[in-house]
């Protein structure tokens, strides 16, 4: 995972100036969502299709979100 990282935000001293910042809101984001709704598979027996590359990508992954009650 971390590569991939790198490969987006550079590295070095060419590394972006912005990567702390984003990968914070990443976190914030990835945090909140799953403190205010629960997440589930739709289909537990479908296959999931990944493909990595310079970016990582799942296809056929479909999942439910419920708000969680407050």
């Amino acid at each position: 995972m971390q590569a991939a990282v790198d490969t987006q935000f550079g590295g070095g001293k060419y590394s972006c100036l912005g990567k702390p910042i984003a990968m914070m809101e990443l976190h914030k984001m990835v945090f909140k969502l799953l403190r205010h709704f629960d997440v589930a598979l739709m289909d537990s027996q479908r296959f999931i299709k990944v493909r990595s590359g310079v970016f990582m990508s799942a296809s056929n992954f479909w999942v439910k979100l419920d708000k969680r009650a407050a």
